[in-house]
């Protein structure tokens, strides 16, 4: 029996000296230069086709300098956020150079309590609409 024992543990010491090394953690890039966006997601009727179908519960990712408070009072605040004028909702593309660094910072400003239809229903009130930054 302890002849096994032995070569169980030598074979396992052979296992183990074939794993390779924990690697280093990779140094961060030096970046030529940081891009900042900041982005938001809001609350945005979506207009699906010209013969007026609607999605009225619609979310959408803009960023920050392009949108404006309903009421100026209440600031950027959930659920009181709107398109600046002359913008549409339209994709968000966020672009840069090879060897710059994008650095985003999200805030959710989508209306408390409101829930699009085809999200899982809530454990409990009060909810919120689901957007994250992971």
């Amino acid at each position: 029996m302890k002849r096994r024992e032995h070569i169980g543990a030598a074979l396992l010491g052979l296992a183990l000296a074939a794993l390779p090394a924990a690697a280093a953690p990779a140094p961060e890039p030096a970046c030529g230069r940081t891009v900042t966006a900041r982005v938001v997601a809001l609350d945005q009727p979506i207009v699906l086709n010209r013969l007026g179908t609607v999605l009225p519960s619609g979310m959408i990712f803009a960023l920050e300098r392009d949108v404006v408070p309903l009421d100026p009072a209440l600031g950027l605040a959930p659920g009181n956020v709107q398109l600046r004028a002359g913008r549409r909702p339209r994709p968000l593309v966020l672009r840069v150079n090879e060897g710059d660094c994008l650095r985003i910072t999200f805030r959710n400003l989508l209306r408390p309590g409101a829930r699009a239809p085809w999200s899982r229903p809530p454990a409990a009130p009060p909810f919120t609409s689901w957007a994250s930054s992971r």
